[in-house]
C-alpha cells in the first residue's frame, strides 16, 4: 500500500477521501458489504492506528453525496457506522 512507500521514504501519509457507499453488491476491503458497515469503519481506524507514530498526516471521511452513481456516502445515512466513527475518531 501507499503507506509502505511513505515509510520507505520517510514521508507522511494522508488518506484524503474514504467513505462507505449505499450501493449494494459491492464488497468492502474489510470483508463487509456496502451500506451501514461498522466493520469497514473499524478496519480503517485499525489501519490508521497501526501506522508508525507520526506517519499519518491526516485522514478525511468523504462527507458528500455526489451524483456519481456510487450511492450515498455521508455518515448520516448509516447510523451504526456513524456511531462507530464517532466513538473511534472523535476527540
Amino acid at each position: 500500500p501507499r503507506s509502505d512507500y511513505a515509510i520507505a521514504h520517510s514521508k507522511q501519509f494522508s488518506c484524503t477521501e474514504w467513505a462507505l457507499s449505499s450501493v449494494y453488491g459491492q464488497t468492502s476491503p474489510a470483508g463487509g458489504t456496502a451500506g451501514d458497515d461498522v466493520n469497514f469503519i473499524q478496519a480503517m481506524y485499525d489501519f490508521f492506528a497501526a501506522l508508525p507514530a507520526g506517519l499519518l498526516h491526516h485522514q478525511t471521511y468523504f462527507l458528500a453525496d455526489p451524483n456519481d452513481g456510487l450511492g450515498n456516502k455521508a455518515l448520516y445515512h448509516f447510523p451504526n457506522a456513524k456511531a462507530r466513527y464517532i466513538s473511534l475518531f472523535a476527540p
